[in-house]
């Protein structure tokens, strides 16, 4: 196998990897919220803040509650 078609395929897998991943957190982002244990409030994250969250499991994420600024982990809530 030459080079250029290992190549080829190393960034056809990452390209796919990349739009799974992008409409995994598209959905996860679209269908899910967040509530804070201090005050109370649900909020939702965006994509980008999302995807980078420091993660315990598949649903717990650390965020920062928008009206508050409490900073700890928090459990994916999915919308009603």
């Amino acid at each position: 196998m030459s080079p250029i078609v290992g190549l080829i395929q190393t960034l056809i897998l990452m390209a796919l990897i990349f739009v799974l991943c992008y409409k995994y957190i598209n959905i996860r982002t679209s269908n899910t919220h967040f509530e804070c244990p201090v005050c109370g409030s649900s909020f939702k994250l965006s994509k980008i803040n999302f995807a980078f969250a420091l993660k315990k499991n598949l649903d717990e994420r650390m965020v920062t509650c928008p009206v508050c600024d409490y900073k700890g982990w928090m459990q994916i809530m999915n919308d009603d």
